[in-house]
């Protein structure tokens, strides 16, 4: 459940949401999970976790970078932990394996790829939003530690005293 974000810095997985993608003509056409965890940044390659793999057949298709052009920003694709297995049999693998043939049902699950991309991408935003307020607030308070500090020292008139006791209460 826990793993390398870089030297020194480790995140977990928080939870797994299952996803399912309708295709054009109703059936489930694929699915699979998604890691939720705290996104502190792409993950190195060399774990082989970053990235959502498609498979059909129990076969990988494409590499980790298969939905990069999906995401708003393609970096935040290896910021993702997930699998998804396509299971229509309208959707065929091309010869090479590194996508799928050209259908109109192929484009539709990659609309469907699109919308779940843009999700982990507003989960990605919301989670450094986090981040950059929690960290703000730290700073404030040792600002305000700092200060209390300073202004506790024997040199400052009683008056200056007063007021700390006060803000402090």
């Amino acid at each position: 459940n826990q793993f390398t974000i870089k030297e020194g810095y480790f995140d977990e997985v928080k939870g797994v949401e299952f996803v399912e993608h309708l295709g054009s003509d109703g059936e489930v056409a694929a699915v699979g999970w998604i890691c939720d965890h705290s996104y502190y940044g792409s993950l190195p390659k060399k774990h082989g976790l970053g990235g959502i793999r498609l498979r059909a057949g129990n076969i990988q298709i494409g590499d980790e970078t298969i939905l990069a052009e999906f995401f708003p920003e393609s970096r935040f694709c290896g910021w993702a932990i997930g699998e998804i297995h396509v299971i229509s049999k309208n959707i065929l693998p091309n010869g090479r394996r590194d996508d799928f043939e050209p259908s109109n049902h192929y484009t539709h699950l990659q609309g469907e790829f699109s919308i779940l991309a843009k999700k982990i991408a507003q989960r990605i935003r919301e989670k450094s939003i986090q981040r950059n307020r929690l960290r703000t607030v730290n700073n404030h308070l040792l600002n305000v530690q700092e200060w209390v500090s300073v202004a506790s020292g024997e040199r400052l008139p009683k008056v200056v005293h007063t007021v700390i006791r006060e803000i402090a209460a």
